[in-house]
């Protein structure tokens, strides 16, 4: 009797457990042609879509299903306004994430608390978007970097350290090993021979090695011609002349305009209140949590006026690069940069998105990069794609983002590795 009582019980737990989560009168984005299907249901089980079938609901009220989205660059130790982010506000970050979309981001230069709270979202215990955490990025020991904190990053004081440290990096789990990189004339500095060899050790392990270059021209030039085709940070225009087609059709770009572009910003009143007037109107979490802290850094300058000025010129450069160079949009990779200046979780995704509409377009291409582009690089569990046995990791919207990508804030609900996630409760 104890035994069929038992048996029960295991019968009556495993259903709960394998109970269907079904979308129904939906429309979701294609993978491959990444247009929206005729009304279909989804049915999500254990996590995974198991099946996409043809709906038999009436097709006048749909709902737009489209991968959740993933953030290549985000610290999370920093509260993008200049300040250090304590436990509470970590927490308040990764619900952010959540809120606005985004359930896969990338740490990087975060420190080693990050990994107790990646375990502490495993085991449920706090909600919070997969965090891919990279290992510290590799920079050269110089007079602008000697004093960086050594828990952050790895400094190398020569080439052969530098070497010695990607050999170890590579035959570890993570994907993409980080190297940050300016010229440098006064110091050591990495040169294109090293890039080379890095970069042939990287692909025989088929890791990634991803240069973030500061906007420095010479430092771009270096990896590009050393073979390296991940680049991070934006690309000036005074490269043009030296960037052949090769390049164009081979880089995968993560241009990280923001940061720059909240440094052109600085004492332009008007702008900056417009984008506060963006941010509260498009988000109730922003309304709550950080509305009142930006407003109060509003008119405070990081940057001197001769500063602002150069900040302005380069950024201008900057923009000009990407308007004239196409080929490059269909392989951009999102980093939102949360933790600098105003970029506020997940917030700073959709603004960088924004800023690329404006030149790309609402449309296929655009939502490609925080779904396909930047989830695959950063090999997530659902690959920025809608599929049967893929992980469910989905948003549910009220418009069409190929319309107007300013859909994508109007989310119902999230989907997080098949668990319903109301919006209200984050």
């Amino acid at each position: 009797m104890i035994f069929r009582f038992i048996v029960l019980l295991l019968f009556l737990f495993n259903s709960v457990l394998s109970k269907d989560l079904v979308l129904d009168s939906v429309s979701y984005l294609k993978p491959n042609s990444m247009d929206f299907s005729p009304v279909s249901k989804i049915t999500i089980r254990q996590g995974k879509i198991i099946e996409i079938t043809p709906s038999q609901s009436p097709e006048d009220s749909y709902k737009y299903v489209v991968p959740s989205m993933c953030d290549a660059f985000v610290t999370l130790g920093a509260d993008s306004l200049g300040g250090a982010n304590n436990r509470e506000a970590v927490h308040r970050a990764l619900k952010s994430f959540l809120y606005h979309g985004f359930t896969h981001i990338q740490s990087v230069s975060d420190g080693p608390w990050i990994y107790d709270i990646q375990k502490q979202i495993q085991k449920g215990k706090i909600l919070g978007p997969e965090i891919i955490i990279a290992e510290k990025p590799i920079i050269a020991q110089n007079k602008e970097t000697q004093n960086i904190p050594k828990e952050l990053y790895f400094v190398g004081s020569d080439k052969r350290a530098i070497f010695q440290e990607v050999s170890s990096l590579v035959k570890k789990d993570s994907k993409i090993v980080h190297l940050f990189h300016r010229f440098y004339e006064d110091g050591y500095s990495m040169d294109s021979f090293l890039f080379y060899r890095l970069n042939r050790l990287a692909q025989k392990q088929n890791k990634i090695l991803m240069a973030t270059t500061f906007g420095d021209r010479i430092s771009i030039l270096e990896v590009l011609r050393a073979g390296i085709r991940h680049i991070g940070h934006p690309i000036p225009s005074s490269i043009q002349g030296d960037f052949n087609k090769i390049f164009s059709e081979s880089i995968y770009w993560s241009p990280s305009f923001l940061p720059y572009y909240f440094l052109e910003l600085q004492g332009k009143q008007k702008e900056l209140q417009d984008v506060y007037d963006y941010f509260h109107e498009k988000s109730k979490f922003f309304q709550k949590n950080y509305s009142d802290s930006m407003k109060s850094q509003l008119e405070n300058k990081t940057l001197a006026e001769e500063e602002i000025e150069e900040a302005q010129k380069e950024f201008a450069s900057y923009w000009e690069f990407f308007k004239n160079n196409p080929a490059l949009w269909d392989n951009l990779i999102l980093s939102g940069n949360s933790g600098s200046r105003f970029s506020f979780p997940g917030i700073g995704g959709l603004m960088e998105l924004k800023l690329y509409s404006g030149v790309i377009g609402n449309g296929k291409k655009l939502l490609k990069i925080p779904t396909q582009n930047t989830c695959s690089f950063l090999s997530a569990s659902h690959s920025g794609t809608i599929r049967e046995g893929e992980e469910a990791n989905l948003l549910i919207l009220q418009g069409n983002p190929l319309e107007n990508f300013e859909h994508l804030f109007e989310i119902e609900y999230v989907i997080l590795k098949g668990k319903k996630i109301e919006r209200w409760k984050l």
